[in-house]
């Protein structure tokens, strides 16, 4: 499953506080033609959940989850994007 860093889930965190005050909110990271998406949702039957601590940040769809196995996210504060390795 996906790996979250401190800053990349510290990130999601405050994206998810700032864009959305309802509870069970979260991202759904997905793939597109295009890359990787990241989208405000809910999570669904079937979805894998990233987790920090007792948090739900990220859902993944079954299809899509396999894709992220052995990868982590990350925070470049130099970039101020998100980054996976």
């Amino acid at each position: 499953m996906l790996e979250l860093t401190d800053k990349a889930a510290a990130w999601l965190k405050a994206a998810l506080s700032e864009l959305h005050s309802e509870e069970g909110v979260c991202f759904r990271l997905g793939l597109t033609e295009e890359g990787v998406k990241l989208v405000i949702d809910q999570e669904r039957p079937g979805d894998s959940t990233v987790k920090y601590g007792d948090d739900v940040l990220l859902v993944i769809d079954a299809t899509s989850a396999g894709r992220f196995e052995g990868h982590t996210m990350d925070f470049d504060e130099a970039a101020k994007q998100l980054v996976f390795t």
